[in-house]
């Protein structure tokens, strides 16, 4: 296991959300630039809470949508890596 998958992962504090109907946006006040996530993103956005881990989100994803496990990791992980590369998450 790799210290990414036990991560507690956290959005930062200063970030505005605005969720819509099927999707969400993020403004960064720092970057000055809007994030348009769609619902699978949302879905991972609103549980970095500092609570849960990959793990846990996966199976958040897995919950909610029918999609195989693998699948599920690997966008999880992928949403996850772009929200580090835009730096929204906490370190």
């Amino acid at each position: 296991m790799s210290p990414f998958d036990c991560d507690k992962l956290c959005k930062r504090d200063n970030l505005l959300y605005r969720e819509l109907e099927d999707e969400s946006v993020v403004f960064d006040p720092e970057a000055n630039t809007v994030h348009s996530l769609n619902i699978t993103a949302t879905v991972v956005w609103n549980n970095c809470d500092g609570k849960q881990d990959l793990q846990d989100i996966t199976e958040k994803i897995l919950d909610k949508f029918d999609v195989p496990q693998e699948n599920a990791t690997e966008d999880v992980k992928k949403i996850i890596n772009n929200f580090r590369e835009l730096r929204l998450l906490k370190k």
